[in-house]
């Protein structure tokens, strides 16, 4: 059986579509979220093919992280917060770099 190892940023696309409430058909995959559908449909293909999957403790942290501040910038969006404002609040500097 081969084994394929997935990347980082491939791993992070597919968790993050995999979870969004629409139901993605290929035009939306095609339209909205062109970088990250092929990600989308690869590993799709992958499972579906009952193909062995790995990923490395490294692009577990990455995919960790890359969920995290995907979760930080929504909760930014839907509070309209500005992303440079909201950046300084993370940074813990408030307003004094504008």
């Amino acid at each position: 059986m081969v084994r394929v190892f997935l990347d980082s940023n491939i791993t992070a696309d597919w968790i993050l579509l995999e979870k969004k409430e629409v139901e993605l058909t290929d035009e939306l995959l095609e339209r909205y979220y062109r970088s990250m559908g092929c990600s989308y449909v690869l590993v799709n293909r992958l499972l579906e093919k009952g193909m062995d999957t790995c990923i490395s403790q490294l692009c577990l942290a990455e995919v960790i992280y890359v969920i995290y501040n995907e979760a930080v910038n929504r909760k930014l969006f839907i509070s309209s917060v500005p992303f440079l404002l909201g950046l300084g609040f993370l940074l813990g500097r408030g307003l004094a770099f504008l």
